[in-house]
């Protein structure tokens, strides 16, 4: 008789590690793009600051997304899947960018009232532009690490240095 292997459960804890890691950066990236409309058509409504409450749903939405990814490999291998992909894709999405806008809007917790009209706007830029200047140095980080030093790919000397490798 013949046994078919399981999956370990070590394999099963990266997964579902996986889907919090992905319901993570899902949150945060779309809570990036959904925070600048959040504060500009709440600025139209007559809102006035930076509304806090996009970051303080942000934990609840995270937690919503990672549940999501973590059924979906489930739910993929289910007959009437291909019926719901796109629902669940639009699902995904008005999760993780409609819901901080609606928050942002209905129940703005406004700080720092006192900011003249469309300077919040400018303010909402800032968490993007510094996560792409975090994620540029990551990439430049690992590149950095990345560069060869032996082998075929050792540097060609200079006039002036020797050639055994000591410097």
């Amino acid at each position: 008789m013949k046994r078919t292997p399981e999956p370990s459960r070590a394999q099963d804890s990266a997964d579902e590690l996986g889907a919090a890691g992905s319901g993570v950066v899902l949150t945060v990236t779309f809570l990036l793009f959904a925070y600048i409309p959040a504060t500009f058509i709440g600025e139209l409504f007559g809102n006035r600051g930076v509304p806090a409450s996009p970051w303080l749903v942000a934990p609840v939405v995270g937690f919503g997304l990672a549940v999501m990814m973590l059924f979906e490999p489930y739910l993929q291998g289910r007959s009437w899947w291909k019926r719901v992909d796109d629902v669940w894709g639009a699902l995904l999405m008005g999760l993780s960018v409609v819901a901080p806008i609606v928050v942002g809007v209905v129940w703005p917790v406004s700080l720092w009232t006192w900011l003249p009209p469309l300077v919040p706007t400018a303010l909402s830029f800032v968490p993007i532009v510094f996560a792409r200047w975090l994620v540029a140095r990551w990439h430049g980080h690992l590149r950095k690490r990345q560069r060869p030093r032996l082998g075929p790919f050792k540097p060609v000397p200079r006039v002036g240095e020797s050639d055994s490798g000591d410097s």
